[in-house]
């Protein structure tokens, strides 16, 4: 069990996650809770604490320079500085006085910017960059050639990225050098100033001692107080006792340097900002490997390791300068010194084992020495014992008891690789050797070489960049370089206007013989001197060579050869006579090539280029031959405009001989020696002008009129024309008049807002009454005998396309429960009252689509009373899908026909309304014939006296009707007159007549006709034509129906048709009559139905039922009606079978009874049942 020292608390080693190992070790051990209770504890300040509130750079000056005005009772900068200084010492030396001021110390540049502009920096302006790219710059100075801190891969905050500091009066930074001894730069950007003391590194141990014996306890608890920044003490006393300590005053602007191991402290003035970074030049490197060794003995922290700085360097030294290498070398060569003692002192210990170790890739906390923190890069000890811990080679004993056996050597190089990259550091630095043979031998008066100028500087930036010592050899090279540049200086001179714009140098005579005087007292001869020798003889030479060139005329002018002269005087520096006039015709001669140039490349030239070239001419310097070429020149911009502008007319006119107009201007246009832009457009519009005409000619040859849309496409053509012809308005027109026909046909024949275009409504169907399309493809050359032929072709697919959907919606069923059916416009099931279509025979709910306008107007919408009126055989139901139109009168179309002819334009529509017409009279043809045959003349007499007679009835049930309601409303007006029931039983007495006359009101047609009558229906309801044939076969035909199985309308709400059981029915037969049940049965006579005085019917009587079908036989089957009405029907009738009937089950009411019981505005007759004027024989009466 391990016990806490902390809370006394017991655990077992194993239900910790730290190992026993780990766990039992020598000291205090503390639980996990303990742990993070001690941790969790705020830290006590030392020296200085931690400011809680945070400022933006505007607060914290308000904030300083209100502390400093205050403190010393006058305006801020008007506190002179030695004062600030007394009274900053004496508040230190008062142990009872504190004064608390705040700094901003040590604010990392990566997070809150610079004060100087970076590389980085967005938006710079162009005087900016060259701070961002300044040597002086902080954030490039520590990475600067020649700065071994460049060769340190990570961004030291505080070293290699600058800190920043934001101070106030008294604001302090104390005694302290910079990290591993390193130069440091600082500089302040603005604001107060700041006091700076300092110590020479040289003196850096005696101001340790010092410090050390002044306040030895502190020293004692913490060795490396000195590098914690919080220790601050009178300079007096140094120097008191011999520390030499150096002061300045920083202002704004001005930078303050401090050398390795100096130490430094100070503090501000007052409000200001300054910002400092570290530097390392190549003699720093011997301080900073006394600094390693010196930091191992206080046990103090590396920021980085400085054997692993200096590999690096030796493995890059191609980029390294002579002097870094030099000093790299020194340095790797102490290194490579004490790692092989170190190594032959752990040899011969004991220590067999090596393991070679990437220390680079590991991080820096976990490749410290165990024992002195020093961060180990050539090699370091380990123990199998112990993981993750190492130690370097001084303190290779200090790891663990194990034996020497156990530790192993892990190592970054071997010797031998570090030989070898030492012996690359000696090349290098022997450079310095090539360097001062080179020197001796320019300054030796005795050597026949020549050398330049540019010899003697290179010579002297290797000195300077290889960092060489003052010497006397390099006081006489640069000694020799200011001769040199003396005399040089004129040549210079002309080199630096050889390509200036500015006026050139002007060499007098007199500077020639001079050069030559100083040029015989050099030590040596230089190469710039001959260029000198040759002016004189290059001068004489410019002159000849230019007159030669001015006495040509600007045609025989070379440009080449005038640019030649040109250069060759430019070049020698001096004033001459000729080359200003050689200059003005070089101008010339180029206008004049430029414009040949244009001439040989294009006959035809644009005019804005013309002009262009009379703009340039006329800026070039006058000559005789340039004014006659500006002459040609603007001659010939003069006619293109006059040109252009008789174009423009042209283009706008309207005269019919357009064609020889244009010709002319076109041959105009090519006696112009430039490019007129619209002759182009001139000559296109000529070509499509012509073209146009020929393909209305070829159109004009056809044999028939040609169609809609080839005119239509020629007249988009003609749209596009430039010019303006007269058979354009004339072809214009005829397409207008066809528009305008083809409006007033669609008026006559499509309804409003109707879907389908003219020419599919009057173009047979080409796919199903739903979607009828015509794919009729007229083209231009289609004789009317041909499209005829097409048409007859469409009718008969039309024909079979309705046949086929007739028989398919025939087969549809009509249980409301069988769902594999859709029905209506809305694809649902059965449902409510629905129609039937008489063409297509599919049905359609009354909810989705129009009544038939006669049952609308005639009945107000009252489906009930249409089912139960004669007047509904008027209600010829045909859906939306099968008429597509209007279905207008043929004199209309007669009409249209008429106005046809008279277009110059064959019309698909006109084509396929001839066609409709020829077809809708052709039925009526057929139709007429139909109707004169003996048997129809017959039946549609029997038909028309019938509805005469049926009138006369239907006017007194009007006047009856009228009576009553005169009695009614003279009854709710308090007038005394007595309402007679009398009107009562005339109104019954007149619906008994109705109904005995509506059971004579059957045409009897032989099935042979009556299929001829359907099959013309079928084709004439087809026809979107209104014929008067057509409603009187209608009329034949459904006088004629079948009313059981020919179905019109069904209410599929009806009770009867929800529960399609058999119902039980009141039966009348001959062989048996039983007295105690209602049903009875006669042959002959009349009797009277046991249990009442009503008689029952005889035999050869109609029935009660609209349609009396008057059944005979031996056995005539009778139901009798148990709703009030007591009348008699047939079984055959109403649609009943013996085998139906069920005595014992409920009674059986008629369809006039069930109407006046039921609250449903529509009921009807159940599938058994078709026939809307039969009754109901529901059980379930509501």
């Amino acid at each position: 069990m391990l016990l806490c020292d902390g809370c006394d608390d017991s655990y077992h080693p194993y239900c910790l996650i730290q190992s026993s190992a780990t766990i039992i070790s020598k000291g205090d051990w503390m639980c996990p809770n303990c742990v993070a209770e001690e941790v969790s504890k705020p830290m006590v300040a030392f020296g200085f604490e931690q400011a809680e509130r945070e400022y933006t750079l505007q607060q914290f000056g308000d904030m300083a320079d209100s502390f400093k005005s205050d403190y010393f009772d006058m305006p801020g900068h008007m506190v002179p500085t030695s004062t600030v200084e007394r009274e900053f010492w004496r508040i230190v030396s008062t142990i009872d006085e504190d004064v608390m001021v705040e700094y901003g110390a040590d604010l990392h540049t990566m997070d809150h910017g610079s004060g100087f502009p970076t590389k980085l920096s967005s938006n710079l302006l162009q005087g900016d960059k060259e701070y961002a790219e300044s040597s002086w710059n902080l954030n490039n100075l520590p990475v600067l050639d020649g700065s071994v801190l460049g060769y340190i891969n990570a961004d030291v905050s505080g070293m290699k990225v600058p800190w920043m500091y934001v101070g106030m009066c008294f604001a302090t930074f104390c005694w302290h050098n910079e990290d591993h001894w390193a130069y440091s730069i600082n500089y302040l950007h603005w604001g107060e100033p700041k006091t700076w003391y300092g110590v020479p590194g040289s003196e850096a141990e005696k101001f340790e001692e010092t410090m050390k014996s002044v306040a030895p306890e502190l020293f004692h608890s913490q060795p490396d107080l000195l590098h914690q920044l919080v220790t601050i003490m009178n300079p007096n006393i140094l120097m008191n006792v011999g520390v030499p300590v150096y002061r300045t005053d920083q202002h704004a602007g001005e930078f303050v340097v401090t050398f390795p191991r100096a130490y430094h402290a100070g503090f501000n003035q007052g409000y200001n900002f300054a910002e400092a970074v570290n530097f390392a030049p190549a003699n720093w490197l011997r301080m900073g490997r006394e600094c390693m060794l010196h930091y191992s003995h206080l046990k103090r922290f590396c920021v980085f390791s400085h054997d692993e700085l200096v590999c690096k360097m030796a493995l890059d030294n191609d980029k390294l300068d002579s002097a870094v290498a030099a000093e790299t070398y020194q340095d790797m060569l102490v290194m490579m010194d004490t790692e092989k003692k170190l190594r032959k002192t752990l040899l011969d210990w004991g220590v067999k084992n090596a393991e070679r170790e990437a220390f680079e890739l590991l991080p820096d906390d976990e490749r410290q020495c165990e024992v002195c923190k020093t961060t180990c890069f050539l090699s370091a000890v380990t123990c199998s014992c112990i993981s993750n811990t190492l130690v370097c080679l001084r303190h290779c004993k200090d790891l663990c008891e194990c034996p020497s056996a156990n530790r192993t050597l892990r190592y970054r190089y071997t010797l031998e690789e570090l030989s070898i990259m030492l012996k690359a550091l000696k090349v290098k630095a022997e450079s310095f050797d090539h360097w001062l043979a080179k020197v001796k031998d320019i300054l030796d008066q005795n050597s026949s070489k020549t050398f330049n100028l540019s010899d003697l500087k290179t010579l002297l930036d290797e000195a300077d960049e290889n960092k060489i010592p003052n010497c006397e050899l390099l006081e006489k090279l640069t000694s020799a370089l200011i001769d040199v540049e003396k005399c040089a200086s004129f040549i210079q001179q002309l080199e630096s206007h050889r390509h200036s714009d500015k006026g050139k140098y002007k060499l007098p005579v007199e500077l020639l013989t001079l050069f030559g005087d100083e040029n015989n007292s050099l030590v040596s001869v230089f190469d710039e001197a001959k260029n000198i020798r040759d002016l004189l003889t290059q001068t004489e030479i410019f002159t000849a060579k230019s007159e030669e060139l001015l006495s040509q005329s600007l045609q025989q002018n070379s440009l080449v050869e005038l640019k030649e002269c040109q250069n060759h005087g430019d070049g020698l520096g001096i004033d001459l006579p000729n080359l200003q006039l050689i200059n003005t015709r070089i101008k010339q001669v180029q206008f004049m090539k430029e414009v040949d140039a244009y001439r040989r490349k294009s006959n035809m030239m644009e005019v804005a280029l013309i002009e262009t070239l009379i703009q340039q001419g006329n800026s070039v310097p006058p000559h005789v031959e340039i004014e006659k070429e500006l002459s040609n020149l603007q001659s010939v911009v003069h006619k293109s405009h006059e040109w252009e502008q008789r174009a423009q007319e042209f283009l706008m006119c309207q005269d019919p001989d357009i064609f020889s107009q244009g010709a002319k201007l076109l041959k105009d246009a090519s006696n112009i020696p430039c490019h007129l832009p619209t002759a182009s457009i001139v000559s296109e519009a000529i070509k499509n002008g012509r073209e146009w005409l020929e393909q209305l000619e070829e159109i004009n040859k056809a044999e028939y009129y040609p169609y809609y849309s080839a005119i239509e496409e020629l007249i988009r053509k003609g749209r596009l024309l430039v010019i303006h012809l007269e058979e354009f308005d004339r072809l214009n027109e005829f397409l207008i008049l066809a528009d305008g026909w083809k409006e007033e046909t669609g008026r006559v024949f499509l309804k409003k807002n109707s879907l389908t275009t003219l020419i599919d409504t009057l173009a047979p169907r080409t796919d199903s009454p739903k979607q009828g399309k015509c794919t009729i493809d007229f083209t231009h050359n289609m004789d009317p005998a041909t499209v005829q032929a097409l048409f007859k072709k469409a009718e008969q697919s039309e024909m079979s396309i309705i046949r086929n959907l007739r028989q398919f919606n025939q087969q549809k069923s009509l249980e409301p429960n069988d769902l594999s059916f859709n029905y209506c416009v809305c694809g649902r099931g059965v449902s409510g009252v629905m129609m039937r279509c008489v063409l297509c025979l599919d049905w359609f709910h009354s909810t989705c689509t129009h009544l038939p306008k006669i049952a609308s107007t005639k009945f107000n919408s009252n489906v009930h009373n249409i089912a139960l009126s004669l007047a509904f055989e008027d209600c010829k139901y045909i859906c939306c899908n099968c008429q597509r139109s209007k279905r207008p009168k043929l004199n209309k179309i007669l009409s249209l026909l008429l106005s046809l002819q008279k277009l110059h334009v064959r019309v698909p529509e006109g084509e396929a309304l001839q066609g409709l017409t020829e077809r809708a009279m052709n039925w009526q043809d057929r139709a007429k014939q139909l109707l004169l045959t003996p048997e129809l003349v017959r039946a549609k007499i029997k038909l028309n006296n019938l509805l005469q007679k049926f009138d006369a009835i239907q006017k007194t049930k009007i006047f009856t009707t009228e009576i009553k309601e005169v009695f009614k409303n003279n009854a709710v007006h308090g007038e005394g007159l007595a309402y007679d029931s009398r009107i009562n039983e005339s109104d019954d007495a007149s619906k008994e007549s109705t109904r005995n006359q509506v059971k004579d009101c059957v045409v009897r047609i032989t099935p042979e006709v009556r299929r001829r009558m359907e099959e013309l229906l079928m084709e004439g309801d087809l026809l979107e034509v209104s014929l008067d044939e057509t409603e009187a076969l209608w009329k034949l035909f459904l006088s004629s129906r079948d009313h059981k199985r020919e179905v019109m309308l069904i209410d599929f709400d009806d009770p009867l048709k929800a529960s399609p059981k058999k119902r039980g029915r009141k039966r009348l037969s001959k062989d048996s009559i039983n007295p105690a049940k209602k049903t009875t049965k006669t042959t002959k006579a009349n009797r009277e139905k046991k249990g009442c005085n009503k008689q029952i019917p005889n035999e050869e009587e109609v029935c009660a039922a609209y349609y009396c079908q008057k059944p005979s036989g031996e056995i005539v089957d009778w139901v009798e009606c148990d709703a009030g009405c007591a009348q008699w029907f047939h079984m055959a009738c109403v649609g009943l079978s013996i085998e139906e009937i069920n005595e014992d089950e409920d009674s059986f009411i008629c369809m006039p009874c069930s109407q006046s019981t039921t609250s449903r505005s529509v009921k009807t007759c159940s599938p058994r049942s078709p026939d809307l004027t039969q009754p109901s024989t529901s059980k379930d009466v509501s």
